[in-house]
């Protein structure tokens, strides 16, 4: 999971290198994080579903290894286009490991607080997508916008033995009475039990991802055009990742206490805050303060989000539910970029990228509570495993 964040942030943090080296507008570079997202999309939902049919591990496997090929792949490409295609690629490896380790965690975790480990594993997310900020820091500088996709790309093909040989396959738990047969499928989402609740859910993560990565696919070019160093942009779009890691760790025995309220809490302080950059742009004293409590919010709503999606659904389908999950928010995350980029050619105002988020949280928060109402307080305490 956490090469999985790395890889996801490698082509935000090498934009500005990426635009001097290739000599193009940064819009044009818009496609390679639309098809990026619509990967771990199609990822997602694809290998979540062949998860359940054939084993969580195997498909978890290859799905790293697509993962680890097509980031190195991407250090051959010379234009936009076939950066675009192999980060196409790379996005369905990404989305097939988190269907699958987040399915698998829940699967192999202890009973009583299985939400602690499912959340731990998460978070591997948060630290990976922290690290490219400490690259661009190391790298030479101008930075060679190569660096980061050979980091993510070996990296993730380093590790497959380690997870070969650590990865299990059989879990140590079944519910009992559960059917054990996977033939459900995408219709077990919807039994007459659950339907709201998915739709609830798939419109919480769509409102956190398209928040989250509206803003840091364009923040680090942004920052630079508002005068800020390339190394200074670098650190503060790190400490929104950084700021993630403290909240995914905080909100393993949050989330079991509280619930859903601590969902609302967290996507609060995110809308606090992008409201915020919103009024006063990113030139104010407190900017690394408010991108902190932003990275806090959204990261820490979505660690907590893939927790509960692992605990919605039942073993013969968790990964068909996980994945379908994270497959809607991606969806949710693509009008992002796109967006940024429109705002970009447009020639809005750097802090004009914060006023689309505060929409998209609204969404999660309203989505957020009506999934608090579905559920109950029996299903609150179900779902974080307590």
């Amino acid at each position: 999971m956490a090469s999985s964040g790395f890889v996801l942030q490698t082509l935000s943090f090498s934009l500005p290198a990426l635009v001097r080296a290739w000599g193009v507008d940064a819009p044009a570079l818009s496609a390679a994080f639309t098809l990026h997202l619509l990967g771990i999309t199609a990822g997602a939902l694809a290998f979540g579903r062949l998860g359940d049919l054939v084993g969580r591990r195997r498909v978890l496997l290859g799905a790293a290894a697509l993962q680890g090929i097509a980031t190195l792949a991407c250090v051959a490409c010379s234009s936009p286009s076939g950066l675009a295609a192999m980060r196409l690629l790379a996005g369905m490896g990404i989305g097939g490991i988190a269907a699958n380790a987040v399915a698998l965690a829940v699967d192999m975790a202890p009973r009583r607080g299985s939400s602690l480990w499912t959340t731990l594993v998460l978070s591997g997310v948060a630290v990976g997508s922290s690290l490219p900020a400490l690259v661009v820091h190391w790298g030479a500088a101008p930075m060679r916008w190569q660096l980061l996709f050979w980091f993510g790309g070996a990296g993730t093909l380093r590790l497959l033995p380690v997870l070969a040989l650590a990865l299990p396959e059989k879990r140590q738990h079944t519910a009992a009475g559960e059917p054990t047969d996977t033939r459900g499928g995408f219709r077990e989402l919807f039994a007459p039990q659950r339907a709201w609740i998915t739709v609830t859910l798939w419109a919480a993560f769509a409102g956190s991802m398209l928040a989250m990565h509206l803003v840091t696919s364009w923040l680090p070019l942004l920052l630079e055009a508002e005068g800020h160093a390339a190394t200074r942009a670098a650190t503060l779009t790190g400490w929104i990742h950084a700021a993630g890691v403290g909240a995914v760790f905080l909100s393993a025995p949050a989330f079991a206490r509280f619930g859903l309220h601590w969902l609302s809490v967290l996507l609060g302080i995110a809308f606090t805050s992008a409201a915020l950059l919103a009024a006063f742009g990113l030139g104010n004293g407190a900017l690394g303060v408010l991108m902190i409590a932003f990275g806090f919010g959204l990261v820490g709503s979505q660690s907590v989000l893939g927790t509960l999606a692992g605990h919605l659904y039942p073993e013969r389908c968790r990964s068909t539910g996980v994945g379908a999950a994270m497959a809607a928010g991606r969806l949710g995350s693509m009008v992002g970029p796109l967006a940024g980029g429109a705002m970009q050619a447009a020639g809005y105002p750097a802090r004009s990228m914060f006023t689309l988020p505060l929409w998209a949280i609204a969404v999660a928060l309203l989505a957020t509570g009506l999934l608090a109402s579905l559920a109950g307080r029996a299903g609150r305490n179900h779902t974080a495993g307590s």
